[in-house]
């Protein structure tokens, strides 16, 4: 997977190129992502993870299902775009 920094976009919007398409993540997503793929690996605890992003521990054990189910979509929120 490679990412590649858009232009023109003031509020530091990142594409990711996946197999279904491009997804659009701000930088605090993309850092979140960065984190989830660390507690899915077992280098990072979930605590942790948690404290770093400001989610509860909770939030975050739910945003880690969705990374395992749906892959990198799976870390921006459910409701964007509707």
């Amino acid at each position: 997977m490679s990412v590649f920094p858009t232009l023109g976009v003031s509020e530091a919007k990142e594409t990711l190129m996946v197999d279904q398409g491009v997804l659009i993540m701000s930088r605090q997503e993309r850092d979140r992502l960065q984190l989830i793929i660390q507690v899915a690996k077992g280098t990072l605890k979930a605590s942790e993870c948690a404290r770093a992003t400001g989610l509860s521990l909770r939030q975050v054990y739910r945003v880690l299902a969705r990374y395992r189910a749906e892959g990198d979509k799976g870390v921006i929120h459910p409701l964007r775009g509707r």
